[in-house]
């Protein structure tokens, strides 16, 4: 087979034919020309082509949310009071938990949204507990630690959690005696800090 066989030839797409009827022409003349070239290079077996293809895209955030409260949010559980009339000190008159202030308002596509609580954890039952720190030489950060609770559910702290925000979560902080007792101080001084932070997926 000669290579020109496959060469648009003049005669097979005259002036006067339609333009449907020579693009069809032209087409069928293309590939009968592309088909010759093709037999006139064979390619290896196991021979392989490569196109490289860079994909791009940008994401567009929509969703905002804020805390109706700015600063700091202080959390005071008052008088924490414990017995030793059973021997063990144990804490009485409990339990001691506070609601967390977490009122947000949000605008736009809020799809996916989680909150977690930041801060220094304790583990104490399998759980993930907030740890305190006192001001009488540091024997309560052994005796409490801080839950928090989500929904009437304890949530691990430094762990995400998903959020409604159509319906914003219950947060509540809940003082947990996490040891034997004999740390207790009358009179000592308890804290801790922690940050709640909010996202999305």
């Amino acid at each position: 087979m000669k290579r020109t066989a496959g060469l648009l030839h003049p005669d097979l797409c005259p002036p006067s034919a339609s333009m449907t009827w020579r693009g069809f022409l032209a087409v069928f003349c293309l590939m009968c020309m592309l088909s010759v070239e093709a037999e006139a290079a064979p390619r290896n077996p196991g021979e392989e082509f490569t196109m490289d293809i860079a994909l791009s895209g940008t994401v567009v955030a929509t969703g905002k949310c804020t805390f109706n409260q700015d600063g700091t949010v202080a959390i005071n559980f008052g008088d924490v009071r414990y017995s030793t009339l059973s021997g063990a000190p144990v804490l009485m008159g409990g339990p001691y938990s506070q609601p967390m202030v977490s009122a947000m308002t949000c605008t736009g596509d809020t799809v996916g949204a989680k909150m977690k609580l930041d801060g220094t954890s304790v583990s104490f039952s399998g759980a993930s507990l907030l740890a305190v720190t006192d001001d009488k030489g540091g024997t309560l950060g052994k005796e409490f630690a801080i839950r928090l609770m989500v929904n009437g559910k304890a949530q691990n702290i430094n762990e995400w959690f998903n959020v409604d925000t159509a319906t914003p979560p219950s947060l509540v902080s809940e003082l947990v005696q996490t040891g034997s007792g004999s740390g207790f101080v009358s009179g000592a001084t308890f804290s801790s800090s922690a940050t709640l932070t909010m996202a999305f997926n």
